[in-house]
């Protein structure tokens, strides 16, 4: 069976991205289309990871500092996990413009990481659903 067809999603899915609600304070704030965050499952990912994971090698960077990682991990959510997005007032539930592009996603993760971490906990579920289905096909 495939990865895919283990937690009922399909390569449109991985391509177009999920659509998951973020809520704030109990109400509906956005609506993000995400892929998986998970190199086996998102080849962009993938690529994201190791071309700047080859860039810091290459720059001399042995190590990083938290600020400087979680920028980058927000780059590369920016251009290899998040589709796009449309945000809605909670109050109104009328639309608002903010459009997805990297620059705006990376200044918004900055100014709101709670934010970011709710799109992240929608990006890695495939992750979870994987190995839980690696487990089930393993026996353990």
């Amino acid at each position: 069976m495939r990865v895919y067809d283990a937690f009922e999603t399909s390569e449109k899915l991985t391509t177009e991205g999920r659509e998951c609600e973020i809520t704030f304070g109990g109400k509906k704030i956005a609506t993000v289309w995400v892929r998986p965050a998970d190199a086996s499952l998102n080849p962009d990912y993938r690529r994201e990871i190791a071309t700047m994971s080859a860039g810091l090698v290459k720059g001399g960077l042995e190590e990083l500092d938290d600020a400087t990682d979680r920028e980058l991990l927000y780059t590369v959510y920016a251009r290899a996990v998040i589709v796009d997005w449309a945000w809605e007032d909670p109050d109104d539930q009328k639309d608002k413009a903010l459009k997805f592009n990297e620059k705006n996603a990376v200044a918004l993760f900055k100014r709101a990481p709670k934010f970011f971490e709710g799109i992240q906990r929608a990006a890695l579920r495939w992750a979870e659903f994987r190995r839980a289905h690696e487990e089930d096909v393993a026996g353990n």
